[in-house]
This record gives structure tokens, C-alpha cells and sequence, in this order.
């Protein structure tokens, strides 16, 4: 069974690489553009430490899903 870190906050695709957006989290810039203007994204990405593109690799912090639910262990 494939494990997974996060899921997508617009398009509930599950991740194991993507934004981390504050408390929000996406899995492509097309999905933050979505919710965020061009400007927003730019002075979020270069002014606050709460956002930016990140990879999770340790499988004990996964919240694991599976075809985008959550499993329950």
C-alpha cells in the first residue's frame, strides 16, 4: 500500500512533495494559483518562512492515504 505525507488542500490529489502554505498545503503552483493572486504567491514565497515548496520523506510523520482518504492504522 502506497503511504502518503499530505493531501491537497484545492484538489485533494495526495502528496509526498508540494507547498506548505502556512496551515494550508498544494500540491502544484497551479493549485495555489487557484487561491492565490501572481503577487500574493511572490510576497508569501519571499517574506514569510511559513511558505514554500518541501518534500516530506519520513513515513512516521505520513498521514497515509490511499486514492485520497485517510487510513486509519
Amino acid at each position: 500500500m502506497k503511504k502518503y505525507a499530505r493531501k491537497c488542500d484545492e484538489c485533494n490529489k495526495v502528496m509526498n512533495e508540494g507547498y506548505y502554505w502556512g496551515c494550508e498545503y498544494y500540491c502544484s503552483l497551479k493549485c495555489l494559483k487557484r487561491k492565490y493572486t501572481d503577487e500574493e504567491i511572490e510576497d508569501a514565497l519571499n517574506n514569510y518562512e511559513d511558505c514554500y515548496w518541501t518534500s516530506w520523506e519520513d513515513p512516521e510523520e505520513y498521514q497515509y492515504y490511499e486514492n485520497g482518504d485517510e487510513i486509519d492504522e
